[in-house]
């Protein structure tokens, strides 16, 4: 509450301009807006749950779609990279008694299906630019970071199928990371002897789905 407000009173002009917006447009096209872009968040709340059928974890699209837009809020309260609104639909499959790990496998498959469809139309963009003579360092920098961060992503995948003993050696800095941040709030985190090879078998088994 105390970051909706935050965020509320940090971007009052820009709210101030989109209601005077809506009063000055026609109320039937402002509905037919609205209608479409509710629609695309119920779509994008289906993609999560092709994502999660994929790896077992149970999830309906009526169900998953709240979670989207409070991902979408987290994203743009916490700088995390995505990783917040990602942990809401983690969090939300945890609760409803599925596996995390799962869970976390189809979140990533979600997101390089998204970003993946965008790669194209970045390298179509470029090239245009640079026919014009109007591709910019920055641009070409933006693009390369783009397309690592897709390849990372991809990477974590083939990593958690194939190659289970790093992964595991991975889970346990994490573990040891996870409890010692953890002392300095002196708080205490349940993350079991057998968390790493267990959440690295189920990773696995969820990446060969």
């Amino acid at each position: 509450m105390a970051g909706l407000t935050i965020l509320v009173a940090s971007r009052f002009a820009s709210v101030k301009q989109l209601i005077g917006g809506l009063r000055q447009g026609r109320l039937i096209w402002v509905m037919v807006a609205l209608v479409l872009n509710l629609l695309y968040f119920v779509l994008y709340a289906g993609l999560y749950q092709v994502g999660f059928r994929t790896v077992g974890v149970k999830g309906r699209t009526w169900d998953l779609a709240p979670l989207v837009f409070v991902s979408l809020f987290v994203n743009a309260l916490v700088p995390s990279g995505g990783a917040g609104g990602a942990a809401v639909f983690i969090d939300d499959a945890i609760q409803r008694g599925e596996s995390g790990a799962r869970a976390a496998v189809g979140v990533v498959w979600v997101l390089i299906a998204d970003l993946v469809t965008l790669v194209p139309f970045i390298l179509y963009g470029s090239f245009y630019l640079h026919r014009h003579q109007a591709l910019k360092f920055y641009d070409v920098l933006g693009v390369g970071v783009f397309i690592f961060f897709v390849a990372g992503l991809c990477f974590l995948l083939v990593l958690a199928g194939w190659q289970v003993k790093i992964l595991q050696g991975i889970l346990r800095l994490v573990q040891r990371l996870a409890k010692r941040v953890a002392g300095w709030f002196k708080a205490s985190i349940w993350l079991g002897v057998e968390w790493p090879r267990q959440t690295a078998q189920e990773l696995a088994e969820a990446v060969h789905m």
